[in-house]
């Protein structure tokens, strides 16, 4: 009996990595994940970020993908891998959780978040959902677990306190933390929150010790710039935005990206569950008021983006699962739904899977083929391998992203380690620039003109770089075309 327990979670072990790793290795690269995990390459050598190069997130993510590169190797594979990696033990602890319901429901809701195109498409790259799902998923789990331990409080404090550095508003989390444990008497609550925060300020330190050393740029990096770029970016206005995704999540709206009914169905169900845990008054599970916290904050943001609420899906699946297990006496009600959510996922799981590996249809950044090609793994490499072919370790070069830089022994033109900071960048004084290292475009154009780099990256998407046709009155000639990228050097004599 306990080898078939044991079983049951190696065989979802396997399988969910399985098909996580295999989608990291094939999905077409999310354009922010070269600033991710460029700024983990920086750090791998000591680097120190908002003090040394713009990066405008919390900083845990960066040394997350540094120490995996220094375990093994810092590559695109590599680092994909390690996010599905993470997202399957979350998946697991997942599973694990929920068995108290039984081990078909329990399956049946891994499988179902697994196959949800508002999961596998985001857990599987260079960005902070994965980690951020198993922290706070780990985190969760340790607290509100039925033995509960001194221990155990301290790591989820300690967990909780990684989910917040890997993405700020993950902080709002911290009222179903707080005030769950008092349903059991403020004396317990008040001893079990002192662990956890313990736990959570001995994790946050090294942040702080960071914060301290530049409080300004810390600040500007995870606030400042955030606010700063909503005022100047040109875009809807912010409800209306809003009001579009909201209207998606609720099924009012059809969307190309996010096609289905699935996130409507469980938006009921996890309503459902939290209404009829009042009226029994009690608390609704943990897992699922964390997910409408997150669901709630991850509106804030300007603009939203639907991909933000992979990290509530979870929690509204499971939230969904437990209102018919503890509700609907007939099983084939209660095995039924579930099921009918799961081949609605199947049904839309191959032509999503073609469109974030091949076609790029309605994926966010590439909506092409043609852009599919370019931003592949493959497409990115001879890239980067051009551009050692024609410089030497540790040139400067100017590009129009960052993520070639990971695999080339060259380096991106001082300041401009981060697109975004660019972008930025020529909202903002010379003293400003300098103090967060970060260059405006006039400034790019100046030093490339002044024989600043010999070799240059450009494209359809512009970023940083020079557009081609400047670059080639600047001297510049192209040597090779990479799907929509080519890489350009500057003809000797012309300059």
């Amino acid at each position: 009996m306990n080898l078939l327990k044991r079983l049951d979670i190696f065989l979802v072990a396997i399988g969910v990595s399985l098909f996580l790793a295999w989608f990291a290795l094939h999905r077409v690269v999310a354009l922010d994940g070269g600033f991710y995990l460029y700024a983990a390459k920086l750090v791998g050598q000591g680097q120190l970020p908002y003090l040394d190069f713009f990066y405008p997130q919390m900083p845990v993510l960066p040394y997350f993908y540094a120490l995996w590169g220094a375990l093994i190797t810092l590559s695109w594979e590599s680092a994909r891998v390690l996010s599905a990696l993470c997202a399957a033990v979350a998946l697991l602890l997942l599973y694990s959780y929920a068995k108290s319901q039984g081990r078909i429901l329990s399956a049946l809701l891994v499988l179902t978040i697994l196959s949800a195109n508002y999961f596998y498409p985001w857990m599987t790259i260079v960005k902070s959902y994965s980690l951020t799902f198993l922290t706070l998923t780990a985190a969760l789990f340790l607290f509100f677990r039925q033995r509960t331990s001194r221990l155990g409080d301290l790591c989820a404090g300690l967990l909780f306190a990684l989910s917040v550095q890997s993405r700020l508003y993950v902080i709002a989390a911290l009222i179903v933390f707080a005030l769950w444990p008092a349903c059991d008497g403020i004396k317990t609550a008040v001893r079990r929150m002192t662990y956890f925060s313990l736990g959570f300020f001995i994790c946050f330190a090294p942040t702080m010790y960071l914060a301290g050393l530049d409080w300004g740029a810390f600040l500007y990096n995870n606030i400042g710039y955030h606010l700063e770029r909503t005022a100047v970016t040109p875009s809807e206005e912010p409800m209306i935005q809003r009001t579009k995704i909201l209207s998606i999540l609720l099924g009012i709206r059809p969307s190309a990206e996010h096609p289905g009914l699935l996130f409507p169905a469980l938006i009921l169900g996890s309503l459902l569950h939290v209404a009829r845990r009042f009226m029994l008054r009690s608390l609704p599970d943990p897992f699922v008021a964390a997910a409408i916290v997150l669901f709630v904050v991850s509106l804030v943001p300007t603009p939203v983006y639907l991909q933000y609420f992979c990290l509530v899906l979870p929690g509204f699946v499971l939230g969904s699962w437990l209102f018919l297990a503890e509700n609907v006496n007939a099983r084939w009600i209660r095995f039924g739904i579930p099921l009918v959510l799961l081949l609605h996922n199947l049904y839309y799981l191959p032509s999503d899977i073609e469109r974030y590996t091949e076609s790029g249809e309605a994926v966010i950044g590439i909506r092409s083929r043609e852009q599919a090609a370019t931003w592949s793994i493959r497409s990115i490499r001879e890239v980067s391998e051009t551009i050692d072919a024609y410089t030497e370790p540790g040139e400067e070069v100017l590009a129009n992203w960052e993520g070639f830089f990971v695999e080339s022994h060259a380096k991106p033109l001082l300041g401009t380690e981060n697109r975004f900071g660019v972008l930025i960048a020529k909202h903002m004084g010379a003293l400003s620039r300098q103090k967060l290292r970060v260059v405006a475009p006039y400034e790019i154009k100046n030093l490339v003109a002044k024989g600043a780099v010999r070799v240059a990256v450009t494209g359809k998407r512009k970023g940083p770089s020079l557009r081609a046709e400047e670059l080639e009155a600047l001297g510049f000639t192209e040597v090779r075309r990479i799907g929509l990228n080519s890489v350009y050097v500057a003809t000797p004599g012309t300059r």
